[in-house]
Parts: structure tokens; sequence; C-alpha cells
């Protein structure tokens, strides 16, 4: 090559990195920062890598502390927190989850507040357009004037947000985490409001399956009876989380719901919302049912499985408490823990605290709109969103009464809908002090009393105490209905539409030292039918009966007997499916592939293990006839998609075979039974997993799952494949994304717990750290860690290092 031209493509090559180093580059609807920032050798990504040389003790000054903190951060980077006072203590809390998880706090208070595509650009602009729709930030504000009246609250926060700030103004460039520097931003002062959008943020998680649009739908599709078959308020034989009885309670009131005789409503949203049912468990057992005579507690809250974990481990000193536990980034406190005489841990209640109401214009213009005999004026609040690399969209979101207008009627195809939640409602919401009480709490009086103030959504509270006393109850806002008001979209123009009052605390239902021994819940219906008042929501149907009955088929049980169960793959779903699927399917014609698949099948004991294939072969099996049976719910001209739940399908194959739901919707001319419906879904199954074509033994339900640990971005590099067993109804509840977020299990004996825990994760967010993922080993094998409630610094006998915090 002549010189000249070598010249030329170095000067070319040269040219191109000095233009990418110094400029933005457009992907699509993604752009990325300059790269030249992100590969300096200073600055850049290189910075992110830790080794031990890092972990050095360190000093700082600030002026809101009013005493001496140290900051002890043990093997695993918990942060060990022993302070004089329960708001330096909050300090330190907030500085130590800046420090650890940085990126995490920035990106989580973007996402609740509508504010990602700043960063990520118009690919989550739907999601921040529900946001702003749903009116969670407007609600934020007003439960923050709520706090701004409790001041013991408010120092708190205040306090805990000085802390984060502190070390984001003391930052420099090259300790910026590495996300920060992939996506080209920095981040931003926290805020009071970004405390209080973080619970919003969990509330708005746990608020799942509100179905009334596609209710709506459905029932003026396929008629009112086949629709109250399909979707009957509560399952048979079920296994509540509290038996009752229920004497001395009545409902009085009277609603008169007037439901919208329409259908055919879209919900632009619905790809946002993927309508995912939270599986978790909790249960305490008392000192006559465990092995060594002490009450014992167990929680594992299955979640979403991210890097970072939803979840940071921190130990709490003052001369006030000395708790340790899980906490939540955006908050201070322990969520899920234990203190020297107390344990608790929550699961989610599943009750349908959403409902969705059509508004009644008065006037083209829809500045007034009709509420009972009145004319009211429409109030209206200017949402910017900002989009990186485009012009800023402007959206005006209309509040009535009812709250925001989340739908418009351009995009539901028929009237505006009005998004009524009951986390918006801020009479009475103190989510933070709830916690802080507990945090506190010797005994089942305290624990009575710090969560009579949980609002939303209700939760399934556990307890248990070196007393000996055991609890569980569902607190929180409950709306108080006459019927089934709230499952379908309701006329707005009505109060009466919708609840207007939630149950009194002595209302709601509770279970303490029961005698059976133990108390549980697994996200199945909160009581029995006899329960005098109404509810309705998206409650679990297998697991809580697996896990009550092994609860009542050990006299006694240990630690280990705890763990066993909080690993448990079994499926009752698959024991109670499959013998009838395999009973009443043709066995005609089948392939030789095909009929080893059923030889698999028929020796399987319904463990949901990972090397094993029939967990692989009975799912695809089983979600076959489930569309293929409930065809009229979902098939391509059905307006709104929605399954009935899973047993439903059980019962249909168990007792009603021949029942009209098994007939195919497009086959007019036959007519199919669970017979013919098995057989298609068999062969479908085997479609699926491409058995003509591979070994049967090369299919496990670990290739097929695929569990993983996936990085907040979804950055494949910085993400994990997981090596375990599990699937949603056993009470390892794992699906491909989600998990056990956090085991835990407590022994409260005479002389302090005993306490084990592990989540799937690490303490740091930082991907060049070693404990960004040195729990997930430990986790996937059904292990714990061994959890210490040292009181005081000197205790700490593996540490790494120490941060002394002074007031300034």
């Amino acid at each position: 090559m002549k010189p000249s031209i070598t010249l030329f493509l170095w000067t070319l090559i040269l040219a191109a990195w000095i233009f990418l180093s110094a400029n933005p580059i457009s992907m699509g609807d993604q752009t990325l920062p300059p790269i030249g920032p992100f590969f300096s050798l200073y600055d850049g990504f290189w910075q992110n890598a830790e080794s031990e040389k890092d972990f050095k003790n360190m000093e700082l000054n600030h002026p809101s502390l009013n005493g001496v903190v140290e900051v002890v951060l043990d093997d695993r980077m918990v942060p060990h927190i022993f302070a004089e006072n329960d708001n330096d203590a909050a300090f330190a809390q907030g500085y130590m989850h800046a420090k650890l998880r940085l990126f995490q706090l920035d990106i989580a208070s973007r996402a609740i507040s509508g504010r990602l595509s700043e960063i990520l650009g118009p690919r989550t602009l739907d999601h921040d357009k529900q946001i702003r729709r749903e009116g969670i930030v407007w609600g934020a504000e007003k439960t923050l004037e709520l706090y701004q009246k409790d001041p013991e609250s408010m120092q708190l926060i205040q306090a805990y947000t000085d802390g984060i700030n502190h070390y984001i103004q003391n930052l420099c460039k090259r300790q910026l985490p590495l996300e920060f520097k992939l996506l080209g931003y920095q981040p931003e002062e926290w805020t009071l409001l970004k405390c209080v959008l973080t619970s919003k943020s969990m509330a708005r998680t746990l608020t799942t399956k509100n179905y009334d649009i596609q209710n709506s739908n459905l029932k003026a599709e396929i008629g009112d009876s086949l629709f109250q078959f399909l979707f009957p308020h509560a399952q048979p034989g079920q296994s509540p989380v509290h038996p009752g009885p229920w004497t001395g309670l009545k409902n009085n009131v009277l609603t008169s719901t007037q439901e919208t005789p329409v259908y055919g409503y879209n919900d632009p949203f619905a790809a946002q919302d993927p309508q995912q049912a939270f599986a978790s468990n909790n249960w305490a057992v008392s000192g006559k049912k465990s092995a060594t005579g002490n009450p014992i507690l167990c929680n594992d809250p299955h979640l979403q499985l991210t890097f970072p974990s939803i979840w940071i481990e921190n130990h709490l000193v003052t001369p006030e408490k000395n708790v340790y536990g899980v906490s939540l980034l955006g908050v201070p406190h322990i969520i899920i823990g234990f203190n020297e005489h107390i344990a608790w841990g929550i699961t989610n209640g599943g009750q349908d605290v959403v409902d969705w109401l059509e508004i009644k214009w008065n006037g083209q213009d829809k500045k007034k709109y009709n509420f009972d005999d009145q004319t009211l004026n429409t109030e209206y609040r200017i949402e910017t969103i900002k989009i990186k690399g485009q012009k800023s969209l402007i959206d005006t979101v209309s509040y009535t009464r009812w709250v925001p207008v989340a739908i418009k009627s351009e995009e539901s195809g028929k009237g505006d809908l009005v998004f009524k939640w009951s986390g918006h409602d801020a009479k009475s919401e103190r989510e933070l002090l709830t916690f802080l009480l507990l945090n506190k709490a010797k005994n089942i009086g305290d624990y009575m009393e710090a969560i009579s103030v949980f609002p939303s959504p209700i939760q399934n509270v556990v307890f248990a105490s070196r007393e000996g006393d055991i609890a569980l109850k569902s607190q929180g806002f409950w709306p108080l209905r006459s019927d089934m008001s709230g499952q379908f979209i309701s006329d707005g123009a009505q109060a009466s539409s919708s609840w207007t009052h939630y149950l009194d605390n002595s209302q709601l239902p509770a279970t303490i030292n029961p005698e059976r021994q133990f108390v549980s819940s697994a996200n199945q219906h909160s009581t029995d039918d006899s329960y005098p008042f109404v509810y309705m929501g998206s409650f679990e149907e297998f697991r809580g009966r697996t896990l009550n009955k092994k609860l009542e088929e050990k006299s006694k049980l240990s630690l280990q007997d705890m763990a066993d169960i909080q690993n448990s793959n079994y499926s009752l779903k698959a024991e109670e499916a499959l013998p009838s699927m395999l009973l009443i399917m043709d066995k005609e014609d089948l392939s030789s592939a095909q009929k080893s698949a059923l030889e698999i099948l028929k020796s399987w004991n319904y463990e949901y293990t990972a090397a094993s294939p029939a967990p692989a072969i009975f799912n695809e099996w089983f979600n076959a006839m489930e569309k293929l049976t409930f065809d009229e719910t979902t098939h391509e001209k059905s307006s709104h998609s929605r399954l009935p739940d899973q047993w439903k399908l059980v019962e249909l194959i168990n007792d009603i075979p021949d029942h009209n739901v098994f007939d195919i919707y497009e086959t007019v001319e036959l007519k199919e039974s669970a017979k013919d419906i098995a057989k298609a879904a068999f062969v479908a199954a085997c479609d699926t997993l491409n058995l003509e074509n591979k070994s049967i033994d090369s299919i496990t339900w670990l290739t097929h799952q695929k569990s993983a640990v996936n990085h907040l971005l979804r950055i494949p590099a910085l993400s994990r494949l997981l090596d375990v067993g599990g699937s949603s109804d056993a009470l390892n509840a794992m699906t491909s994304t989600h998990g056990p977020s956090w085991r835990m299990i407590i022994e409260l004996t005479p002389t302090g717990p005993k306490a084990l825990g592990v989540y799937p994760g690490g303490q740091s967010g930082n991907p060049g750290s070693k404990y960004y993922d040195d729990s997930i080993d430990t986790w996937s094998k059904g292990k714990h860690h061994e959890l210490h409630l040292f009181t005081n610094a000197a205790e700490v006998s593996n540490a790494l290092f120490t941060i002394k915090m002074n007031k300034l």
C-alpha cells in the first residue's frame, strides 16, 4: 500500500475516533454517550474495578449530625450502623445506600416519577406517560404534605436525604457508578419527595392484576353466565390465610354499582402492565410446634430478581433499637427483619384496590363533568416529559373528584377512564411510621400499633416474639363494598359506583396465637366465604394449601425444616392436574419421542428440579391446554385476553371433561372435549420442545425456564443465569425473571434471636466489585448466611473497614 494511502487511512481512523469520542452516537431510538469519556483511563469505566485496597477506614463530617456514628462494613459489605440517635442512624443509612447503590437509587426514582425517557430515550415513553396519567407524583406530593405534620417522621426522612446528598456532593467523576458513564449523565440531588415516591413505587408494584377493562369486554362478549363460571369470586377448597370464625362482624354498607353496558375498550398501557402476580410466603410457628420450644418466623417475598437486588441488608443500632434486616433503597428503616424482641415479615394480600370509572362529561370541551347531582369543574396538570435526543412531550392530564383521567377517549375507543387507587388516599397514610415503630417494637401490642397505620396495598404482616406470641394480620386500606363493585368499568357519574370508606382496623382479618400453633400466608384468599366483607383480587391457588399442609404434617419443626419448606420445588398443581391429563388423553398415533415424553411424566414426582425434563414437558402441555380450552377469552377476535385462574382448568379436567368450554371457538363443525384438547395440546407441547429433532435427555427444566437475575438495564454481560429449580406454584416460586428476593428464618430464643438470611445478589451495585453477586451461589444452593445483632462496633469481628461520622 502506498504511504499516502496508509497515511490517509490512519488520518480517517483518527478523525473517526476523535468524532466518536466527543459526540453522542444514535442507534435507533437509543443514544449512546461519547465513547471518549467512557474509555478515559482516569475517569472511565476502568476506575470502577474494585480491589481490597479500596476498603480503607475513613471519616466524614456533616452539620446535621448530632453525635458520633460508626459504620462497620463486614465481610459481605453489610453496614452495621452504630449511632447515638435515630436521626444520625438515618443519615448513615442514606449515605451507605448511596455509596453502595447510587445508580439504583437514581433510576428507581426516575421510573416511579415518569422520567426514564430523560436518560433512556423514547423507548420508555409509554411507561412515563402511564406513570404521569396515574398521578403517582401528585399522590406522593399529597402524602409528603401529610408527613410534614409529623415532626418525627420528617426529621428521619430529612436525615436520610442529607446522607444521600452528602455522598453525591462529594463524589468525583471517576467514582461515578458504571451506568452513569454508560448512559452519559450525572446523578441529581435527592429530595424528600423521592423518599415518598419510593414507598409509592413498591405500593404500585404490588397493586397487581386489576382486570376491570378486560372484565367489561369479556362479560359483554361471552355473556354473564359463562363469565361468572370462568371467573368466580372464590376457589372451592381453599385454605385461607385466616381460618376465622368471624363472630361479631357485620357488613352494613350499601352501594348501587352502575356498570358500563358497552364493551370494546382499549387499554393503551396494557403492555406496560404485565399483570404479574407476585408470589411470597411467610409463616410463624409457636414454641409448642418448634423443635427447640422457641417461636420461629420465616419470610421469603418473591419479586423481580435484579442486579442490584431490590433489597439491601442493614443493621441499625441506637439507644432505642437494635434491628437487622433488609431495607428498600430510597427510604430509611428496616422493612423486613428482626430486633432483640420480635421478628416480622410481609406478603402481598392481593386484594383489588383499583377501580376504573368512566367520566360523564358535561360538554364536549370536557371542562366540567357530572358527579351525582352536581356539575364539577375539571382540574388540569401539565406534564412535560423530557425525551433524550428528541423534543419534550406535553401531556395534559385531567383531574376529577375520582382523581386522574389515565386513559383518554381517543385511546380507549370509548370514554375517558379514571384510575382510582387506594394508594392515592393520603388522608391517613403513615407507611414509614409503620416501619419506624416495627423497628422498635418489643411485643404483640407494639406490633399491632405499628401496622395499624399501614396504608396500601393490603399486606399480610406476620409476627413472632420472644414472649411466645405469634400473629398474622391482613393490614391496609381495605375497600368497604357491599357487592362485587369494582370488577368492571363503572359509571363515574355516581359516587356509589366505587368504595367511599375502608374497613376499620377492628374489622380487618387477623389470627393471633391460634390452636393449630402456626400462622401462614402465601398470597391465597385472606378468608373463607363466611367473612362478611366482600372483596376481590388476585389470589394464589396452590402454594397456600401446600404451605399449610407442610406445616400441619410435622408436630415439631426445626430450622432445617423451615429452610426445606422455603426451597420446596413440589407442585400441587401438577399433582392435581397431571393424572387426569394422562388418563383422558388419546394415546393412539404417537411418535416414539412423544411416547417417551409420556413415560417420563408417568413416573414424575411433581418436583420442579432443575435437571428434570418432566417439568418442562408438563408446563408446555398444561399451558397449551389452557390456551386451547379458554380460546373464548383469548382468540384473535376477542377484545381483550384474560385467562381464568389455573385451578379452574384443573377443576374442568377432573370433574367436567365434557363442558362446552373445551369446544374450540374456530372449529364450528366439531365439538371438542377435554380428551381432544389434551391430545392436541400434548402434540403442540412436543412440537414446542422440538422432541422430534433432539434427544429428550437434552431437555431440562433449567434450560427451559432460563431463570436469571438481570441487570436493571438488561445488559447481558452484567446479568447472570441461575442454576435453580422451582416454579410459580411451588413454594420456591421461581419464574424466568422472579423468585425469592430475600429468604429469612428467625428463631426467637430467650437469649436473643438466631437469624438466617440471604438474597440473590450482593450488597454492592458495582459490577466491578466482588460484592456485586457474591451471595448468588449461597442462595441458589438453598443456604443462608448467619445474621448477627452486634451491640457495638467492637463486636463486629469480620469487619472490612469502618466509616466514622462526626458533627461538623
